[in-house]
Formats: structure tokens, C-alpha cells, sequence
């Protein structure tokens, strides 16, 4: 048996590496096709070696396809062959090209909107807007086309398999980025609504592991979130990532000079921040980062010397090396959609 720290590292890893498959087929055929996306990400999960032999695709891919035909959301879960109690729910990130993701969901913080589930006693929880508007749009999407789960959405998907689990089952939600703001939003969805709209025996037992995930809510919204799924939630951030402090309150004041003195912000960086600020204080909006452990020390990377670069590698390559996952996966692989003749083990400049 693994001892504690090595089986949540372990944990870690698989789930980094989840969350980096979905970000498969976001452009090209399968961004149209769920049958080459299926196949595309049943590929990559055979020929990484973390995974190989590890999981297979049990409901999905899903996708949400509201605009020029990109799609915004993409989802698929996989069970373990070796316990297929344990079932991993896999969220995906921001699609750059996908105009709703960029816009009208990661930018959509300058209004909030009650968080109607769950017992939350005095408090008021709210959410960001634009997290509301992308857990909605995941929550009706439906496996299409000759998939795993086809015609299910997740949900549905997912009480179909409590109900068909006298021994219970165990559902970790995960994702990066925008993927991880939706994985513990829709684990705590789940827990509020399980026994009531799903689960009515509450068989599931939910947890979270997510990464680089910037905050969803109020103070009222991450105490709720911690009262319910406490230490089931692993949120993950690299120290050096600008995301996962982007909109906190406690954070926008650190994140002008985060690089310097190696890498100057620069003016433009500095007026973003200053106008979000502005933007959220006239608008009577705060938000507050879920708790978590302490994040993992990053560390510059010596092959990024400019702002914008450091910033996306911390945001992506980063979670990668602080993972120790440097010789299993490499980050542009997965976003192409490409596989090396022998598996994926580019290592990461």
C-alpha cells in the first residue's frame, strides 16, 4: 500500500494529466466529430505511460458547440480497470478559439449570481457569471454520436452508475484552468444536489482535484464550498501561475511585479490589473480563492524571457515540471493533437 503522500501525488499526477488530455481535438477535425475526438483521446490515453493500461473512456466525449461551430466545453469520463468503482470526470479548459469560453465565461466576473443549491444557512453564496453560464452549458451536455454513455449527460450518466453500484462509487471531478474553476464547482453541485435531483441514495462519494483554477465566488461561495467538501477539494496552484490569484481580492494587489526583478511586468500588464480593480470595486463585487495548501514553488524558466511567455509557460508547462511529469507528457503534443510514433515522452524545454 502507498504511503499517504505518495498515493496524493500520485493522485495528482493522473489528474494533471487527465485534465491535459481534454484539452485534445479543441481545433482541427475532431473539433467537429466526436468519434475522431473519441479516438483521439482513447489514443492518447493508451500511449501515455501514466495512464496506459490505467483508465478506459466510459461516457463521452461530450462537447458544447454554441459558436462559429468551435466548441466551448468539452467532457468525457473514464473508469479504473483495476476498481471500476473509482471514476475520474474530466473537465476541459479554455478553448482560445472559442469566443464564449474567452468572453462571455472567464472575463464574465463583473457580475455575480446566487448560488441556489444546497443548504447554505446564513450565508449568501454567489458565483461568478460567467462560471454560472459555463457549469449550466455543462450540465446539458449530452454524449453524442457512437461514443461511450451516448445520449446521457453527465449527470444522468453518473446515476445510472450509483444506481448500478450497491457498494458505491467514487467520483473525482478535475480539471486545468478554467476546467479546474468548473471541476470544483461541479463537484459542489453534485454534493448539494446528491439525494435530492441524482443519487437518491447517496452511494457517490465526490472530490475535486484542480489546477491553476482561478476563484468562482464570494467569501459566503468558498466557505460554503469548504463546508461541504472540505478536504475532498485539492486545489493545486503553482506559486508563479497569474491565474489562480487573478481575481481574489488578497492577490490582484502581489501579482504587479510577480516576475521582477528577472522579468519586468511591463505598463500594460499593470494598467489590466489596475483596471480590474477599478471595474470590481465599483461594481461592489469581491471574490475570494477556495482554501488550499500551500501552492507549489515555482520557479522561472529560463527558456521563457518574456512576460507573456513566462506567464503561459507557469500556466501550462509549469504544473508539468512541479509534477515531475517532465518525461511523461509534453504539453504541445496534447494541444495539436499529436502522438510520437513511440509515446509521449518529449521532455519539456
Amino acid at each position: 500500500m502507498m504511503p499517504a503522500r505518495a498515493e496524493r501525488l500520485r493522485a495528482r499526477q493522473e489528474m494533471l494529466v487527465l485534465s491535459y488530455v481534454a484539452y485534445v481535438g479543441m481545433w482541427g477535425l475532431s473539433a467537429f466529430h466526436t468519434g475522431r475526438l473519441f479516438g483521439l483521446q482513447e489514443r492518447f490515453l493508451n500511449e501515455t505511460p501514466l495512464l496506459k493500461d490505467r483508465y478506459r473512456l466510459v461516457w463521452g466525449p461530450a462537447i458544447d458547440r454554441a459558436n462559429f461551430g468551435w466548441h466551448d466545453h468539452a467532457a468525457f469520463a473514464v473508469e479504473r480497470l483495476d476498481d471500476p468503482s473509482h471514476i475520474a470526470l474530466v473537465l476541459r479548459g479554455t478553448n482560445p478559439l472559442a469566443y464564449g469560453n474567452t468572453m462571455l465565461e472567464v472575463g464574465a466576473v463583473y457580475e455575480q449570481r446566487d448560488w441556489p443549491y444546497g443548504r447554505t444557512g446564513d450565508r449568501t453564496p454567489r458565483i461568478a457569471a460567467g462560471v454560472d453560464r459555463a457549469l449550466q452549458r455543462v450540465l446539458r451536455m449530452r454524449a453524442e454520436g457512437r461514443v461511450p454513455g451516448a445520449g446521457a449527460s453527465l449527470v444522468e450518466f453518473l446515476n445510472a452508475r450509483a444506481a448500478s453500484s450497491p457498494n458505491g462509487i467514487d467520483v473525482h471531478v478535475t480539471g486545468h484552468s478554467l476546467g479546474g474553476v468548473l471541476a470544483s464547482t461541479l463537484a459542489l453541485y453534485l454534493t448539494d444536489t446528491q439525494g435530492s435531483e441524482w443519487d437518491p441514495e447517496r452511494r457517490a462519494t465526490l472530490r475535486a482535484t484542480t489546477f491553476a483554477a482561478f476563484s468562482p465566488g464570494n467569501a459566503d461561495f468558498a466557505s460554503h464550498s469548504h463546508a461541504q467538501l472540505g478536504s475532498r477539494c485539492d486545489r493545486v496552484a503553482n506559486s508563479l501561475d497569474l491565474t489562480p490569484r487573478v481575481y481574489a481580492d488578497t492577490d490582484l494587489e502581489t501579482l504587479a511585479h510577480i516576475y521582477e526583478p528577472e522579468i519586468p511586468s511591463g505598463r500594460i500588464f499593470g494598467a489590466f490589473l489596475a483596471r480590474t480593480r477599478r471595474k470590481l470595486a465599483r461594481a461592489g463585487i469581491s471574490y475570494v480563492q477556495l482554501p488550499a495548501e500551500a501552492p507549489l514553488h515555482g520557479t522561472l524558466s529560463a527558456s521563457s524571457q518574456s512576460f507573456i511567455g513566462q506567464t503561459m509557460w507557469q500556466h501550462v508547462y509549469g504544473y508539468v515540471s512541479l509534477l515531475g511529469l517532465d518525461d511523461q507528457i509534453d504539453p504541445k503534443a496534447l494541444l495539436w493533437g499529436t502522438v510520437p510514433q513511440s509515446r509521449l515522452s518529449m521532455r519539456v524545454e
